[in-house]
């Protein structure tokens, strides 16, 4: 097996080298030596893993979920200390980070730090101690996939299943504790349906397009309850089965992606406003009426949903078109690279507050990943999480009033809210640690086996540690167990009916 095409290597390497000379070269403001040091250690501590995926076949073999976070940190964070943004968006930035703090270039340099050694343990827990990890499992023998009519069977099975119950019945609304299991149902129809297209080498041009168009209709139906961020999950989702399926990077469609995303997501906020409106809200604990943005989705028809989305494509389009190049440039740094950069914004802020004006957390954000273990469904009254709330009400960046909008804790910076440095040092190396035994158990080197589709469908959201640990890895292991269960159902339904391959 060719472990990596060569272009892939020369590509990667030419990126690799064109980020080094921009940090040696560029005249970076109020930076010192140190400074330039720690973007050139962030640079190899952020790319230089992924040559080893290029080029270690056993390497491959595992879920790359690792590498997924790394391109997180990348493009969230390392990005913004490589093109000096914080000038730009001092006044502006998301979250309203600008307003909740006067910046010197001693907190940029605090963070950029605390984010250096943050990629350096992570690394080092992740690759440490691989060698005591066995790479991949054969899976369970009851798991196995019978034939390719069985794979397309369930597929469909659970596709319109999910259709009907979530985006139409809405059954999540009737049903709360239900909402749970409608993204694990969504991957794992979506998934074997991809999975099945890899698969069957001889299938139809014109079955794949019907195909395709199933999973292409669920990202748009994403995309007009206004969840442009899941509709492009779904994307990453099914080009980590191809990676893992045929052990190849191909990059035009990350390209393209990349393109299609940055142009939808500048209209996203336009076509909320369209579809969303504000109704009052009666906050128990304040006793107060506020006013949020809540969803519309049980009062508009999808075909309303299509028409708005549309008008707010084609109005961003016309005025895209006829503005100058400095008002494009603008509105696509306002709409894109401000959101982009929240996860660095907020390490800048609860570096600078903490402890000097706000006290460390001391492990209160991971209390309630307990809790997280019992499926709601099962518990009437389980607690709700509101750290985001209440992370934001901590470093006033939400309004006093404001008990509805959660203001994302990245994991990274979480770990500092906690503890510090310290909790930065041990948390990353622990999370690394965490990676790798994740990804040995659960990648599966049987490719004929549903455990391949479920162990990717389990790990794979946890790469984008924009949210709070307990968020990320509350629902790990309720997610595999639900699954396991669930394939075994839907196996032995179609034997007890007597399926078989005609």
């Amino acid at each position: 097996m060719i472990v990596a095409k060569k272009n892939n290597l020369i590509l990667f390497f030419i990126i690799f080298c064109s980020l080094f000379l921009y940090v040696i070269f560029s005249n970076y403001s109020n930076y010192v030596l140190i400074d330039r040091f720690l973007l050139i250690v962030i640079l190899i501590l952020n790319l230089f893993p992924f040559f080893f995926l290029l080029t270690n076949e056993r390497e491959q073999n595992l879920i790359p979920v690792f590498y997924l976070a790394l391109v997180y940190f990348f493009i969230c964070y390392s990005s913004f200390y490589f093109f000096d943004y914080w000038h730009l968006f001092i006044d502006s930035t998301s979250g309203e980070h600008g307003k909740a703090a006067n910046y010197e270039p001693t907190d940029i340099r605090l963070s950029l730090k605390l984010f250096s050694l943050a990629l350096l343990f992570f690394n080092i827990g992740y690759f440490a101690l691989q060698k005591f990890f066995k790479n991949g499992r054969k899976g369970f023998a009851f798991l196995k996939i019978k034939d390719n009519k069985e794979i397309i069977v369930i597929a469909l099975l659970v596709y319109f299943f999910v259709l009907f119950t979530y985006y139409f019945l809405k059954i999540q609304n009737i049903v709360p504790g239900l909402a749970q299991i409608k993204y694990p149902l969504s991957y794992l129809s979506i998934g074997l349906i991809f999975f099945y297209i890899l698969r069957k080498k001889e299938l139809a041009l014109y079955k794949k397009i019907i195909l395709s168009s199933l999973i292409i209709f669920i990202f748009f139906l994403e995309l007009l309850q206004g969840s442009f961020a899941y509709s492009f999950t779904i994307l990453i989702f099914l080009y980590v089965i191809f990676f893992y399926c045929k052990k190849k990077i191909v990059i035009l469609p990350l390209i393209i992606g990349c393109l299609i995303f940055t142009f939808f997501h500048s209209f996203k906020i336009d076509f909320r406003e369209l579809t969303w409106k504000l109704v009052p809200i009666l906050n128990i604990d304040k006793e107060k009426v506020v006013m949020v943005k809540e969803g519309r989705k049980e009062e508009m028809s999808l075909t309303e949903k299509g028409e708005r989305f549309l008008k707010s494509m084609t109005y961003f389009s016309q005025k895209f078109y006829e503005a100058d190049l400095n008002v494009k440039i603008n509105k696509l740094i306002k709409e894109n690279v401000v959101r982009i950069y929240h996860s660095a914004e907020s390490l800048r802020l609860v570096s600078k507050l903490s402890p000097k004006h706000i006290p460390y957390w001391e492990g209160y954000s991971y209390k309630i990943l307990l809790t997280k273990l019992i499926p709601r469904i099962f518990w009437k009254n389980k607690p709700s999480d509101t750290l985001g709330n209440k992370f934001g009400h901590r470093y006033k960046v939400l309004n006093p009033e404001d008990y509805h909008t959660s203001w994302n804790m990245p994991v990274v910076n979480e770990f500092y809210v906690n503890f510090g440095t310290a909790g930065i040092t041990v948390g990353m190396f622990l999370l690394g640690l965490f990676f790798r035994l994740l990804v040995s158990f659960f990648s599966i080197n049987n490719k004929n086996s549903y455990e391949m589709i479920i162990g990717i469908i389990t790990v794979f959201p946890l790469f984008f540690l924009e949210s709070h640990l307990s968020l990320l890895f509350g629902g790990v292991l309720q997610t595999f167990v639900f699954l396991f269960i669930f394939i075994l159902i839907a196996k032995n339904f179609l034997r007890l009916i007597h399926f078989h391959n005609d």
